[in-house]
């Protein structure tokens, strides 16, 4: 079926406001727009080929573990109110608003990719002692959309990490010096930067000037 199909189906079962249901798996070829959202739930939602405008609407919704993909059109235009979303879904969302420069990078935003970074050597148990294959390091959650991806893992390496050989790949990885453990430990228990991620922070916000 069509999108617009797809759409008017919709708006005759729901008219244009849908509340009360719960999302998950693919939305693909949807057009949304002057649709409002109402106390619904998305997980593990993946938008695909979907249309949105400012008149779309998220209202008392619950949002988690899903993806707005990029080629869905006005993504950045959906308004949102007294929603509640997981940090992996804001992020996602404020990396597509700044790239549409709807919304400016700020030190929040930084502080945000670098826990993303920082999250992928700790273990369940707080322990910062994980390897991260370099073809894995910036190429997967978050950081992926980051308007200073490049400044922000540059500097992260150089400070913070220490390359490594991992057996059965070309390009090896990466890990926390050890000197480092403490500051990683102490971010994953009081979600504070200190010591060396605290030097991170400190030189990207002067690389980036924010």
């Amino acid at each position: 079926a069509t999108k617009e199909v797809r759409t008017d189906f919709i708006k005759r079962v729901c008219g244009s406001s849908i509340s009360n249901l719960s999302f998950w798996g693919t939305l693909s070829s949807f057009d949304f727009s002057d649709i409002e959202f109402i106390d619904c739930k998305f997980e593990n939602v993946y938008w695909s080929k979907c249309k949105f405008d400012q008149d779309t609407k998220f209202t008392d919704c619950s949002i988690y573990s899903s993806t707005p993909l990029e080629n869905c059109e006005g993504f950045h235009l959906v308004n949102y109110k007294d929603c509640k979303m997981d940090l992996d879904f804001e992020k996602k969302k404020n990396s597509i608003l700044i790239q549409k420069g709807r919304k400016i990078y700020d030190r929040g935003d930084l502080i945000s990719d670098i826990k993303t970074l920082s999250l992928k050597f700790i273990t369940r148990n707080g322990i910062p002692n994980q390897t991260i294959e370099k073809i894995n390091f910036d190429n997967k959650g978050s950081i992926i959309k980051s308007k200073f991806k490049s400044d922000i893992t540059t500097i992260f390496i150089d400070l913070a990490l220490e390359e490594i050989l991992i057996s059965g790949t070309n390009d090896g990885g990466y890990k926390v010096r050890k000197e480092f453990f403490e500051d990683f430990t102490f971010f994953y228990n009081n979600n504070t930067f200190t010591g060396v991620l605290k030097e991170v922070f400190d030189k990207l916000c002067e690389k980036i000037k924010i």
